[in-house]
């Protein structure tokens, strides 16, 4: 259920027995660190093997590192637990954002931190931000401290991790992805699910879910804070526009996490690797 730990493939080596590999991760642009020995670990992929990839974007890379064909499987999600009628910009002079997941400095709050700042010093628009997450103590302490020192403690709230974020995502016109590199990115589907407008950055799974064209959000060059402020400013001044986009993202996701879909796909895989072994 990871490429990161290889106890199955090597436990399907040693009894001779077909293996499924879910890859999820892109180890190196999401979590920095890589394979020590590629070597190894091509052949352990070429064993015996059906590997499937959460995304494009996952598919692609090792494809191409691996000499590999993978199969693709987004994810199935439980559509019922994150869907809701959002009604987003129906006040045109307050903005709410939403940032969610582990505080980091790859996830990019510094980035929407920078925007919202961008945002606040000019026009007739107020923006304000939710970033929702876990993270280091002492890397909480400094975005605090950014917060204060540019005077926009009135715009901002940092909370801590929460299960259920459908009363933030009901109350959020636009819903940020500002990591570095996502695989796929959970949070993006859960904000198209909840009918946020999604703007995330251009890069991996967030790039792959949003669009090119941006047919389902709206993109931002990554590690860009005056890039992403001009995409929120462009969201926020076409409510018309973003609302289509969102509506559209909701359809087009459901479809591609549907659990059941999802779970049928899965189970063919596996009736077949175990039909091959018979």
């Amino acid at each position: 259920n990871s490429s990161t730990v290889d106890v199955g493939v090597r436990a399907a080596c040693y009894l001779k027995i077909p293996h499924v590999w879910h890859v999820r991760e892109l180890c190196e642009e999401d979590f920095g660190f890589e394979y020590i020995n590629k070597r190894r670990m091509r052949k352990l992929f070429q064993y015996r093997r059906v590997e499937i990839a959460i995304s494009e974007t996952v598919k692609g890379k090792y494809e191409q590192m691996y000499d590999l064909q993978m199969l693709l499987a987004y994810d199935g999600i439980d559509i019922d637990s994150y869907y809701s009628e959002s009604d987003i910009f129906t006040d045109s002079k307050k903005i709410w954002l939403l940032l969610c997941g582990d505080i980091t400095e790859k996830k990019g709050q510094k980035q929407a931190l920078e925007a919202i700042k961008i945002l606040n010093l000019k026009g007739e628009k107020k923006f304000f931000l939710t970033l929702v997450g876990d993270g280091k103590k002492d890397y909480i302490k400094t975005l605090h401290q950014y917060i204060n020192d540019q005077g926009i403690e009135n715009y901002v709230k940092i909370l801590p991790f929460v299960n259920d974020l459908a009363q933030l995502r009901r109350e959020a016109d636009i819903s940020l992805t500002c990591s570095k590199m996502e695989a796929l990115g959970r949070v993006t589907i859960e904000a198209m699910l909840a009918g946020n407008c999604v703007i995330g950055a251009d890069t991996g799974g967030t790039k792959e879910l949003i669009g090119s064209p941006e047919k389902f959000g709206y993109l931002y060059h990554q590690g860009n804070s005056l890039s992403l402020a001009k995409s929120i400013l462009e969201a926020c001044n076409a409510p018309g526009e973003s609302k289509k986009r969102a509506d559209c993202a909701r359809k087009m996701i459901m479809n591609k996490v549907d659990l059941n879909r999802y779970g049928a796909m899965v189970y063919q895989i596996y009736h077949d690797v175990a039909g091959k072994r018979s």
